[in-house]
């Protein structure tokens, strides 16, 4: 299962750029304890994809990313909670979808 996230990403956030945003969401999503699921190999990473990039010192209220999960029991109001108690002033989760396999493109 797949799940899409939301985020507002503004204040002294906004001059994060795009791979160290990767890297923070990685971080958090350890924090909270979220099932992702990791790719296979020498050099295992989560599966994670961002939509476009923002530039440097852009502030933004609808910037998305999906990840693939390897549990679904977490319900999408807990994984937000869970996301927005780790993340730091500036970032927030705004909203979770969790989307069944096959239907990723459709939504």
């Amino acid at each position: 299962m797949k799940a899409r996230i939301k985020f507002r990403k503004n204040g002294v956030m906004k001059f994060i750029g795009h791979l160290d945003i990767m890297r923070y969401f990685q971080k958090a999503i350890r924090r909270a304890e979220i099932p992702i699921a990791f790719t296979s190999g020498y050099s295992p990473h989560m599966i994670m994809s961002f939509a476009a990039p923002l530039g440097v010192g852009v502030t933004s209220s609808g910037e998305y990313f999906d990840m693939e999960l390897t549990d679904d029991s977490l319900s999408s109001k807990e994984m937000e909670d869970r996301l927005n108690a780790t993340m730091a002033e500036g970032m927030k989760v705004i909203s979770v979808r969790q989307i069944p396999d096959g239907k990723a493109s459709a939504c």
